[in-house]
């Protein structure tokens, strides 16, 4: 019951933080430099 609730909830949460999809993606591409970067 929870998960149908909570699941919706924290994608509202997102996306009223203006985390949208592209803004994900960014994320995600700029850990992966980051963690590039750390093993050099």
């Amino acid at each position: 019951m929870t998960c149908k609730w909570s699941d919706p909830f924290s994608e509202h949460v997102l996306i009223g933080r203006g985390l949208d999809h592209n803004s994900l993606e960014a994320l995600q591409r700029a850990n992966e430099v980051e963690q590039f970067i750390i093993q050099f």
